[in-house]
């Protein structure tokens, strides 16, 4: 039945969303819009397309969304400054005990890359005072900016982030090329966006 069908594909559609990477942004919106197209009186047409809508602005080929937000040291920034340089923009927590894994890897490459146009960049959503912020940074072998905000802060809006770390590359011009792919790819992906930018 058409009506089943439509909910089918758009249940499966949210739980490709929920995986929170680029290839399951990339099913969801597939689903989605087949659920749009395919079932134009069905009752979650509105909601597939709202879906389809909000995660089409954050993958690879659309600007970066930038928001101003505070830093660790009270000034702030936003992706916007970062034009001209390759920027791995990632958000995530001390909370989350994948994000104190990918430290290592993620300084790794910011120390590989130290003399080229790469910045590597965070937002960590803990809602930490600067202080608190700096002592766990240093511990954990952090040296790259965050902004410290809470879930709630605009800077969080229009990226669709839905698990931690998410993690997501944007070139030189600002336009986002990939989102939570395995990590050797993101790490390649970096590269080749990096000799482009150079």
């Amino acid at each position: 039945a058409p009506r089943v069908r439509a909910l089918a594909f758009f249940a499966l559609g949210q739980c490709a969303m929920s995986r929170g990477d680029q290839h399951g942004y990339e099913r969801a919106i597939e689903l989605f819009t087949k659920v749009r197209d395919e079932f134009p009186d069905s009752e979650v047409r509105v909601a597939a397309e709202s879906g389809r809508a909000d995660l089409t602005r954050c993958m690879p080929g659309q600007p970066a969304p930038s928001k101003p937000a505070p830093d660790s040291d009270g000034q702030t920034f936003s992706v916007a400054d970062y034009k001209g340089r390759v920027v791995m923009f990632e958000f995530w927590s001390f909370k989350r005990p994948a994000c104190i894994d990918a430290i290592p890897s993620r300084a790794a490459l910011l120390q590989e890359l130290s003399k080229k146009p790469f910045s590597m960049v965070g937002v960590n959503f803990d809602n930490l005072k600067p202080d608190e912020y700096r002592v766990q940074a240093a511990k954990a072998g952090i040296r790259w900016r965050s902004a410290l905000v809470y879930y709630d802060h605009a800077v969080m809006d229009g990226w669709e982030v839905r698990r931690s770390p998410t993690t997501i590359l944007i070139d030189k011009k600002g336009i986002i090329c990939g989102r939570d792919l395995p990590w050797n790819e993101m790490v390649a992906l970096a590269k080749l966006l990096v000799d482009e930018a150079e």
